[in-house]
């Protein structure tokens, strides 16, 4: 709060002054828009949604064998229900074991994804700011922002043109 206050103060000072060109930027607009992103989440989508498939098959097989899985009704019966209930535990811990490594390589694959976005956004900021003469640029989590200072269209027309 503190901060805000200090940034209108010299806001405030600096109008008489001369004229301070403000701009704000919707980051989540402008990674929903990039062809960047689609085309990287596309790619994302056609490495892991193969391994999702295998998975969901596993899982269908897990429930299928417990489905059928008979309680014993003697000791030959309780000798195969505990072999058949040892598969389905170990088949259990292999799906539990290979979904978290599938999560894991997945939120790193997204955060991977992100970062390179990142970098490419802030990028083209600093060029539509210095090509444009803008003295600040916000964004994330504006109090308010007027269609008049909102520049996230001209910062996906940037990206998409390089």
């Amino acid at each position: 709060m503190r901060v805000l206050a200090l940034l209108l103060t010299l806001l405030n000072t600096q109008v008489f002054a001369e004229f301070i060109k403000i701009g704000y930027i919707d980051i989540d607009r402008v990674i929903e828009n990039s062809s960047l992103y689609k085309a990287a989440n596309e790619k994302l989508i056609a490495e892991f949604e193969p391994r999702k498939n295998i998975l969901v098959e596993q899982l269908d097989d897990i429930i299928f064998l417990k489905e059928k899985i008979k309680l014993p009704n003697d000791v030959v019966d309780d000798i195969t229900f505990i072999k058949q209930l040892k598969i389905i535990h170990n088949l259990e811990d292999e799906f539990q074991s290979k979904s978290e490594i599938w999560q894991k390589e997945l939120n790193q694959s997204q955060f991977n994804l992100l970062s390179e976005i990142e970098i490419i956004i802030n990028n083209a900021i600093n060029t539509f700011a210095k090509l444009n003469k803008y003295d600040l640029i916000l964004y994330e989590n504006g109090a308010f922002v007027g269609p008049n200072v909102d520049i996230s269209d001209d910062i996906i027309l940037l990206i998409e043109k390089q």
